[in-house]
Protein backbone atom coordinates (compact mmCIF):
# COMPACT_ATOMS: atom_id res chain seq x y z
CA UNK A 1 0.00 0.00 0.00
CA UNK A 2 2.94 2.41 0.79
CA UNK A 3 4.14 1.27 -2.69
CA UNK A 4 1.52 2.46 -3.93
CA UNK A 5 0.93 5.68 -2.75
CA UNK A 6 4.85 6.58 -3.07
CA UNK A 7 4.06 5.93 -6.78
CA UNK A 8 1.20 8.20 -6.94
CA UNK A 9 3.02 11.23 -5.73
CA UNK A 10 6.20 10.77 -8.36
CA UNK A 11 3.26 10.30 -10.59
CA UNK A 12 1.86 13.28 -9.60
CA UNK A 13 4.66 15.23 -9.18
CA UNK A 14 5.56 14.41 -13.11
CA UNK A 15 2.11 15.46 -14.08
CA UNK A 16 2.49 18.92 -12.42
CA UNK A 17 5.87 19.41 -13.92
CA UNK A 18 4.75 18.87 -16.78
CA UNK A 19 1.79 20.90 -16.71
CA UNK A 20 4.55 23.88 -15.67
CA UNK A 21 6.60 23.28 -18.48
CA UNK A 22 3.24 23.70 -20.72
CA UNK A 23 2.14 26.59 -18.58
CA UNK A 24 5.44 28.22 -19.04
CA UNK A 25 5.82 27.46 -22.62
CA UNK A 26 2.29 29.10 -23.58
CA UNK A 27 3.48 32.15 -21.67
CA UNK A 28 6.48 32.39 -23.73
CA UNK A 29 4.45 32.38 -26.76
CA UNK A 30 1.97 34.84 -25.75
CA UNK A 31 4.78 37.14 -25.42
CA UNK A 32 6.91 35.92 -27.84
CA UNK A 33 4.17 36.31 -30.99
CA UNK A 34 3.36 39.48 -30.72
CA UNK A 35 7.16 40.33 -31.09
CA UNK A 36 7.34 38.08 -34.58
CA UNK A 37 4.22 39.96 -35.49
CA UNK A 38 6.15 43.55 -35.05
CA UNK A 39 9.09 42.43 -36.51
CA UNK A 40 7.56 41.26 -39.46
CA UNK A 41 5.23 44.33 -39.73
CA UNK A 42 8.39 46.58 -39.59
CA UNK A 43 10.43 44.37 -42.19
CA UNK A 44 7.50 44.96 -44.87
CA UNK A 45 7.41 48.37 -44.38
CA UNK A 46 11.19 48.44 -44.55
CA UNK A 47 10.65 47.15 -47.60
CA UNK A 48 7.63 49.04 -48.83
CA UNK A 49 9.92 52.34 -47.79
CA UNK A 50 12.68 50.64 -50.24
CA UNK A 51 10.57 50.48 -53.36
CA UNK A 52 9.22 53.79 -52.12
CA UNK A 53 13.45 54.60 -53.20
CA UNK A 54 13.37 53.15 -56.24
CA UNK A 55 9.85 55.18 -57.39
CA UNK A 56 11.72 58.06 -56.50
CA UNK A 57 14.74 57.29 -58.39
CA UNK A 58 12.63 56.07 -61.71
CA UNK A 59 10.20 59.20 -61.63
CA UNK A 60 13.97 61.96 -61.43
CA UNK A 61 15.54 59.16 -64.36
CA UNK A 62 12.10 59.82 -66.26
CA UNK A 63 12.40 63.79 -66.55
CA UNK A 64 15.84 62.70 -67.60
CA UNK A 65 14.41 61.24 -70.57
CA UNK A 66 15.94 62.36 -74.10
CA UNK A 67 18.46 64.47 -73.35
CA UNK A 68 22.08 64.56 -75.14
CA UNK A 69 24.79 63.10 -72.49
CA UNK A 70 24.61 61.28 -69.17
CA UNK A 71 26.82 61.97 -66.38
CA UNK A 72 27.59 62.54 -63.25
CA UNK A 73 26.17 66.29 -62.36
CA UNK A 74 22.61 64.90 -63.61
CA UNK A 75 20.09 64.86 -61.11
CA UNK A 76 19.95 61.13 -60.51
CA UNK A 77 24.03 60.74 -60.42
CA UNK A 78 23.76 62.10 -56.86
CA UNK A 79 21.19 59.74 -55.32
CA UNK A 80 19.34 60.26 -51.85
CA UNK A 81 19.89 60.01 -48.28
CA UNK A 82 18.04 59.51 -45.69
CA UNK A 83 14.78 60.58 -47.40
CA UNK A 84 11.92 60.70 -44.97
CA UNK A 85 8.82 59.14 -46.40
CA UNK A 86 5.15 60.25 -45.03
CA UNK A 87 1.63 58.51 -45.08
CA UNK A 88 -1.41 60.62 -46.49
CA UNK A 89 -2.12 61.52 -42.70
CA UNK A 90 1.36 63.08 -42.05
CA UNK A 91 3.33 60.81 -40.06
CA UNK A 92 6.82 59.20 -39.89
CA UNK A 93 6.66 56.03 -42.13
CA UNK A 94 10.15 55.15 -42.82
CA UNK A 95 13.50 56.67 -44.31
CA UNK A 96 15.66 55.89 -47.70
CA UNK A 97 18.76 56.00 -48.92
CA UNK A 98 19.19 55.30 -52.92
CA UNK A 99 22.42 55.06 -55.45
CA UNK A 100 21.94 55.29 -59.09
CA UNK A 101 24.42 53.46 -61.41
CA UNK A 102 24.84 54.10 -65.52
CA UNK A 103 25.36 50.77 -66.00
CA UNK A 104 27.12 51.86 -69.54
CA UNK A 105 29.69 53.32 -66.91
CA UNK A 106 30.38 49.55 -66.16
CA UNK A 107 32.63 46.63 -67.94
CA UNK A 108 29.88 44.36 -69.81
CA UNK A 109 30.87 40.75 -69.19
CA UNK A 110 29.20 39.36 -72.48
CA UNK A 111 31.38 41.82 -75.14
CA UNK A 112 34.77 42.76 -73.37
CA UNK A 113 37.62 41.14 -74.83
CA UNK A 114 40.11 39.54 -72.91
CA UNK A 115 42.52 42.27 -72.05
CA UNK A 116 39.43 44.58 -71.42
CA UNK A 117 37.99 41.41 -68.80
CA UNK A 118 42.15 41.78 -67.33
CA UNK A 119 41.14 45.44 -66.30
CA UNK A 120 38.77 43.90 -63.65
CA UNK A 121 39.51 43.52 -59.87
CA UNK A 122 41.39 40.46 -58.60
CA UNK A 123 41.35 38.92 -62.81
CA UNK A 124 44.02 36.63 -63.91
CA UNK A 125 44.41 35.21 -67.56
CA UNK A 126 42.63 31.52 -66.21
CA UNK A 127 39.26 33.98 -64.95
CA UNK A 128 38.95 35.63 -68.31
CA UNK A 129 39.40 32.81 -70.57
CA UNK A 130 36.89 30.68 -68.09
CA UNK A 131 34.68 34.04 -68.96
CA UNK A 132 35.11 34.37 -72.41
CA UNK A 133 34.57 29.76 -72.45
CA UNK A 134 31.45 30.13 -70.65
CA UNK A 135 29.73 33.05 -72.45
CA UNK A 136 30.64 31.55 -75.76
CA UNK A 137 29.43 28.00 -74.91
CA UNK A 138 26.27 25.59 -74.16
CA UNK A 139 25.46 28.50 -70.89
CA UNK A 140 24.94 31.26 -74.05
CA UNK A 141 25.39 35.10 -72.80
CA UNK A 142 25.24 36.02 -69.04
CA UNK A 143 21.73 37.07 -68.16
CA UNK A 144 22.63 38.69 -64.72
CA UNK A 145 25.26 39.52 -63.36
CA UNK A 146 24.61 36.87 -60.34
CA UNK A 147 25.42 34.46 -63.11
CA UNK A 148 29.21 35.65 -62.75
CA UNK A 149 29.45 33.32 -59.73
CA UNK A 150 28.29 30.45 -62.02
CA UNK A 151 31.28 31.21 -63.87
CA UNK A 152 33.99 28.46 -62.91
CA UNK A 153 37.25 30.04 -61.34
CA UNK A 154 34.89 33.07 -60.08
CA UNK A 155 34.69 32.91 -56.43
CA UNK A 156 32.51 35.03 -54.03
CA UNK A 157 35.55 37.48 -53.19
CA UNK A 158 35.94 38.40 -57.16
CA UNK A 159 32.30 38.52 -57.51
CA UNK A 160 32.12 41.30 -54.73
CA UNK A 161 34.94 43.18 -55.93
CA UNK A 162 33.64 43.93 -59.24
CA UNK A 163 29.75 43.64 -58.38
CA UNK A 164 29.57 47.93 -58.50
CA UNK A 165 31.20 47.72 -62.68
CA UNK A 166 30.36 44.88 -64.20
CA UNK A 167 26.99 44.78 -66.14
CA UNK A 168 25.34 41.99 -68.69
CA UNK A 169 22.84 44.77 -69.90
CA UNK A 170 24.86 47.51 -72.10
CA UNK A 171 25.99 47.26 -76.05
CA UNK A 172 29.28 47.13 -74.58
CA UNK A 173 30.04 51.11 -74.88
CA UNK A 174 31.54 52.75 -72.25
CA UNK A 175 30.57 56.30 -70.93
CA UNK A 176 33.11 58.10 -70.72
CA UNK A 177 31.45 60.49 -68.62
CA UNK A 178 30.10 57.96 -65.93
CA UNK A 179 33.14 54.68 -66.11
CA UNK A 180 34.83 54.72 -62.83
CA UNK A 181 39.15 55.12 -62.57
CA UNK A 182 39.31 51.00 -62.87
CA UNK A 183 36.88 50.73 -65.82
CA UNK A 184 38.30 53.00 -68.13
CA UNK A 185 41.60 51.57 -66.82
CA UNK A 186 40.18 48.17 -68.42
CA UNK A 187 39.14 49.64 -71.74
CA UNK A 188 41.91 47.58 -73.73
CA UNK A 189 42.33 45.48 -76.37
CA UNK A 190 45.89 44.59 -76.25
CA UNK A 191 46.83 47.72 -78.69
CA UNK A 192 49.57 49.61 -77.97
CA UNK A 193 47.54 52.89 -78.02
CA UNK A 194 45.10 51.69 -74.46
CA UNK A 195 44.87 54.15 -72.08
CA UNK A 196 47.07 54.21 -69.45
CA UNK A 197 46.96 55.95 -65.77
CA UNK A 198 47.59 59.53 -66.52
CA UNK A 199 45.16 59.57 -69.57
CA UNK A 200 42.03 57.63 -66.73
CA UNK A 201 43.38 60.83 -64.42
CA UNK A 202 43.24 63.69 -67.07
CA UNK A 203 39.59 62.28 -68.45
CA UNK A 204 38.74 61.79 -64.70
CA UNK A 205 39.60 65.51 -63.68
CA UNK A 206 38.46 67.12 -66.83
CA UNK A 207 34.50 65.70 -66.96
CA UNK A 208 34.65 66.64 -63.00
CA UNK A 209 36.34 70.28 -63.72
CA UNK A 210 35.85 73.78 -65.45
CA UNK A 211 35.54 72.42 -68.71
CA UNK A 212 31.92 69.97 -67.54
CA UNK A 213 31.73 66.80 -68.79
CA UNK A 214 32.26 65.53 -72.27
CA UNK A 215 29.70 66.30 -74.98
CA UNK A 216 31.54 64.36 -78.34
CA UNK A 217 33.82 62.52 -78.95
CA UNK A 218 34.40 63.67 -82.81
CA UNK A 219 38.44 64.08 -82.80
CA UNK A 220 39.87 67.86 -83.66
CA UNK A 221 39.66 69.99 -86.73
CA UNK A 222 43.10 71.32 -88.22
CA UNK A 223 42.60 74.08 -86.11
CA UNK A 224 40.92 73.69 -82.85
CA UNK A 225 37.79 75.60 -81.34
CA UNK A 226 37.03 76.67 -78.13
CA UNK A 227 35.00 73.28 -76.71
CA UNK A 228 36.49 71.35 -79.70
CA UNK A 229 37.28 68.00 -79.67
CA UNK A 230 37.45 67.51 -75.77
CA UNK A 231 38.75 64.01 -75.42
CA UNK A 232 41.95 65.03 -77.20
CA UNK A 233 42.65 68.75 -76.24
CA UNK A 234 40.81 68.63 -72.33
CA UNK A 235 42.58 64.96 -71.70
CA UNK A 236 46.28 65.23 -73.19
CA UNK A 237 45.16 61.92 -74.76
CA UNK A 238 46.63 61.75 -78.62
CA UNK A 239 45.45 61.44 -81.99
CA UNK A 240 46.11 57.65 -82.13
CA UNK A 241 44.40 56.99 -78.53
CA UNK A 242 41.31 59.06 -79.84
CA UNK A 243 41.17 56.16 -82.68
CA UNK A 244 41.28 53.97 -80.46
CA UNK A 245 38.58 55.00 -78.55
CA UNK A 246 36.38 56.03 -81.01
CA UNK A 247 37.03 54.14 -83.96
CA UNK A 248 37.22 57.06 -86.30
CA UNK A 249 40.62 58.25 -87.84
CA UNK A 250 42.63 61.06 -86.69
CA UNK A 251 41.39 63.33 -89.35
CA UNK A 252 37.98 62.90 -87.89
CA UNK A 253 36.43 61.68 -91.17
CA UNK A 254 35.50 57.54 -91.28
CA UNK A 255 36.31 54.75 -89.13
CA UNK A 256 39.78 53.13 -89.08
CA UNK A 257 40.16 49.44 -90.42
CA UNK A 258 39.61 47.16 -87.65
CA UNK A 259 38.72 49.43 -85.04
CA UNK A 260 35.55 49.58 -83.13
CA UNK A 261 33.68 52.02 -80.89
CA UNK A 262 34.24 51.58 -77.74
CA UNK A 263 33.18 54.81 -75.46
CA UNK A 264 30.13 57.07 -75.92
CA UNK A 265 28.69 60.32 -73.41
CA UNK A 266 25.23 58.84 -73.28
CA UNK A 267 24.14 55.94 -71.16
CA UNK A 268 22.14 53.04 -73.37
CA UNK A 269 19.41 53.86 -70.93
CA UNK A 270 19.94 51.20 -67.97
CA UNK A 271 20.43 52.32 -64.49
CA UNK A 272 20.98 50.25 -61.81
CA UNK A 273 18.99 51.56 -58.55
CA UNK A 274 20.07 50.51 -54.92
CA UNK A 275 17.67 51.55 -52.43
CA UNK A 276 17.56 51.17 -48.22
CA UNK A 277 14.89 51.66 -46.50
CA UNK A 278 15.03 52.12 -42.68
CA UNK A 279 12.43 52.05 -39.86
CA UNK A 280 13.81 53.70 -36.87
CA UNK A 281 12.27 54.67 -33.44
CA UNK A 282 11.47 57.40 -30.99
CA UNK A 283 15.15 57.78 -30.56
CA UNK A 284 16.56 57.55 -34.43
CA UNK A 285 17.63 53.57 -34.16
CA UNK A 286 17.41 51.54 -37.08
CA UNK A 287 14.93 48.77 -36.35
CA UNK A 288 14.25 47.07 -39.47
CA UNK A 289 15.78 47.45 -43.01
CA UNK A 290 15.45 46.06 -45.89
CA UNK A 291 17.48 46.79 -49.54
CA UNK A 292 16.36 46.21 -53.06
CA UNK A 293 18.37 46.23 -55.94
CA UNK A 294 16.72 47.11 -59.43
CA UNK A 295 18.07 47.48 -63.38
CA UNK A 296 15.37 49.65 -65.20
CA UNK A 297 15.30 50.64 -68.79
CA UNK A 298 15.01 54.43 -68.72
CA UNK A 299 14.12 54.37 -72.73
CA UNK A 300 11.01 51.98 -72.25
CA UNK A 301 9.55 55.13 -70.02
CA UNK A 302 6.10 55.91 -71.68
CA UNK A 303 3.17 57.44 -70.27
CA UNK A 304 1.80 53.86 -69.86
CA UNK A 305 4.47 52.44 -68.57
CA UNK A 306 6.65 54.30 -65.75
CA UNK A 307 9.81 51.98 -66.65
CA UNK A 308 10.71 48.56 -67.30
CA UNK A 309 11.88 46.21 -64.78
CA UNK A 310 14.73 44.15 -66.01
CA UNK A 311 16.48 42.48 -63.24
CA UNK A 312 14.71 43.05 -59.24
CA UNK A 313 16.40 41.12 -56.17
CA UNK A 314 15.76 41.77 -52.39
CA UNK A 315 19.09 42.18 -51.03
CA UNK A 316 20.29 39.41 -48.08
CA UNK A 317 21.38 41.52 -44.91
CA UNK A 318 24.82 41.18 -44.37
Amino acid sequence: MKEEKGVAVIMAMWLLAVLAIIGTTFIFMMRLEPIIARTHRDDMKALYVAQAGIDHAVYILKQDVGGDIDHLGDPWAGGFTDQLLLDEAGYSVGYYTVEVQDESGKTNLNTAPKPHLMGLNLMTEVRADAIITYRSGDHGLLETVDEFLCVPEITQTVFDRNREIITVYTDGLVNLNTASYSVLMGIKDGAASSLDATDVTSIITYREGAYSPYDTLTPPPAEPTEKATEVNNASEIDNTETEYLTGEDADGGGVAAGAEKRVDVKSNGLFTIISLGEIKDASGNTIAQKKIRVVVNREKVTPSVESRVEYYREVPED
